[in-house]
């Protein structure tokens, strides 16, 4: 057999084949770059920075909540209703007995407020009848009237009969919770010492890593349901002009600003502000009674932000005068003004350069001034 003679080329195949390979890792090279440029982002980090703040200080929290005080007293109430629910075995039959009364006194109440019912519904319709028969000058007008005052004097009877039972029953209910009101009093108290760790507890779930955190935070995963994600207020009522267009504003500050409209996160100037406020309100008896309980935790909680090594820094820090600014109960709402609003900047804009910044000293204004630029987006 002949052999098969060279295919001839114009340009070496080898050549062509490292250039082919080369070409590939550079497209490849430059897509992973793409999507990495496109993944790291400044405001990722100033969320991950607040995470990680939230999570201390409910550490703490429930640190101080878990003390040794705290777990005696609730093994106190735990000993105390074991001992009342003694108390109770030890008394079955009396307490058996008036659990009967109050049964029975149930079955009472039941019947005589059925009667009443009935004789009220049967009552009006008799007094619409005698009314009729009054006005249509019929004959037998007298008989249904009669009828009528026998029936009003039975529903009399059966109110006082039902006003009897009920002072019965109430009377029997209050034998029984003489052994039942110490054990829920004591549940009560265990109930409010568990709910501040169980609050505590659940915003923890809510704040520390999961064991999906990484996955669902991943390039290219991240739009199934991330972590960090860009948050944003729309202002239909607040417009911004784009290239001859009006547009309603999207606020998107909050993106990096996570506490902006959170108490807990003051700056220590802000604190000492609010609690000297508080502390003259509760001295000039300006605060309600009902009410007194939560400015009193509130002064303990600035109290703490003052006495902390380290004040609060932006953007994690909440935005001073907050009755007056951005909180739900001012007069300025951040879900209806927003924040570019006063601060200007570009609604939409989650970088540092393009949102509303302004420095607020001369010596922040030159390290702004003098800040090189970045090719990779950082905090």
């Amino acid at each position: 057999m002949k052999p098969q003679e060279p295919i001839p080329h114009n340009y070496s195949i080898r050549k062509l084949n490292l250039i082919f390979a080369l070409s590939s890792l550079v497209l490849l090279l430059v897509t992973v770059g793409m999507v990495g440029y496109d993944y790291v982002r400044g405001w990722k980090w100033f969320q991950w920075q607040f995470m990680k703040m939230q999570q201390e200080r409910i550490e703490q929290q429930l640190q101080t909540a878990r003390t040794e005080e705290g777990k005696a007293r609730l093994e106190q109430l735990d000993q105390q209703v074991r001992e009342h629910r003694r108390e109770i075995a030890r008394n079955r039959d009396q307490f058996l007995v008036a659990q009967k009364d109050l049964d029975d006194w149930e079955g009472k109440h039941y019947a005589a407020d059925q009667d009443y019912r009935f004789t009220k519904a049967t009552l009006d319709a008799k007094r619409y009848d005698a009314e009729a028969a009054v006005v249509q000058k019929s004959p037998n007008a007298g008989k249904v009237r009669k009828e009528y005052e026998d029936l009003s004097k039975r529903f009399h009877e059966l109110d006082l009969r039902l006003q009897d039972v009920t002072r019965g029953r109430d009377a029997a209910k209050a034998r029984l919770d003489v052994w039942q009101k110490k054990i829920r009093d004591l549940e009560d108290k265990e109930k409010e010492l568990n709910a501040t760790v169980d609050l505590l507890n659940k915003q923890l779930t809510a704040v520390e890593p999961s064991k999906d955190f990484f996955i669902l935070n991943a390039p290219m995963l991240d739009f199934i349901s991330p972590t960090f994600k860009v948050d944003q207020v729309v202002l239909p009522d607040l417009f911004a002009d784009v290239n001859y267009m009006t547009i309603p504003r999207v606020d998107r500050c909050m993106t990096c600003h996570r506490a902006i409209d959170r108490t807990g996160f003051e700056s220590k100037k802000e604190a000492a502000r609010l609690s000297s406020d508080l502390k003259s309100k509760l001295d000039n008896g300006l605060i309600a009674p009902d009410k007194i309980d939560d400015a009193k935790k509130r002064i303990k909680e600035l109290k703490e932000i003052q006495d902390a090594p380290e004040d609060v820094l932006n953007p994690w820090r909440t935005h001073p005068r907050l009755e007056t600014f951005v909180g739900s109960a001012s007069p300025h709402p951040l879900l209806e003004f927003g924040c570019t609003a006063c601060h200007h900047g570009q609604d939409r804009a989650t970088e540092f350069g393009r949102a509303g910044h302004v420095p607020a000293s001369v010596k922040m204004e030159k390290r702004w001034s003098h800040a090189g630029l970045v090719i990779i987006p950082a905090p």
